[in-house]
């Protein structure tokens, strides 16, 4: 058996160009919305916050496939919060560690700050109503759901077109009116 391991070792070296070691030791860092914004980047995690532990001074943030526990002490400097006790849990946030994958000390912890639009960027649930009953055409308005597809296809407002938020560069040309004072109103459930 140990012959076996040690030839499959040397077949994967040579064919795939790595050791086995190396294909699969990197945990998953980053969670598959923040990747909408964000790149995997070397000791960060991007996650929510599951929960965190003063009394053992770690954290623990779900990336999606797993949850990180991260120790964190008093050099630790934390970002959007005032403390620990005051983010709730599933809160986005971002953990410079270092050390490795396997003891990470957190660096600088950033608690996402939740996005805010000028008031006057601002539609009304009314306002809205009265456009929906009037329709695109009429209202002379754009609505885009910027969810993703899978959510745009298990129900959406209707008339709304899809355009997911990651998408939305390459997507603009194509549906996205020529008229650059058109009304355009995006509606999305979290991420975008």
């Amino acid at each position: 058996m140990l012959r076996l391991l040690v030839v499959f070792h040397a077949v994967m070296t040579l064919v795939m160009g790595f050791t086995c070691s190396e294909a699969f030791a990197k945990k998953p860092t980053i969670m598959k919305g923040c990747k909408n914004c964000h790149k995997d980047e070397p000791n960060i995690v991007r996650g929510k916050l599951v929960s965190y532990s003063p009394k053992f001074s770690s954290l623990h943030v779900n990336v999606g496939p797993l949850v990180w526990i991260i120790k964190y002490d008093e050099n630790t400097k934390l970002v959007g919060a005032d403390s620990l006790d005051t983010v709730k849990k599933g809160k986005e946030m971002s953990v410079v560690f270092s050390g490795d994958e396997n003891k990470p000390l957190a660096n600088v912890i950033s608690i996402k700050k939740p996005f805010k639009l000028p008031e006057e960027k601002l539609i009304s649930l009314d306002e809205m109503k009265k456009l929906a009953i009037e329709g695109p055409e009429k209202g002379r308005f754009l609505l885009v759901d910027s969810r993703p597809s899978d959510a745009y296809n298990s129900g959406h407002l209707p008339g709304a077109v899809s355009i997911p938020f990651p998408k939305l560069n390459k997507m603009r040309e194509s549906v996205l009116p020529e008229d650059k004072d058109a009304l355009i109103i995006f509606y999305c459930g979290g991420f975008s």
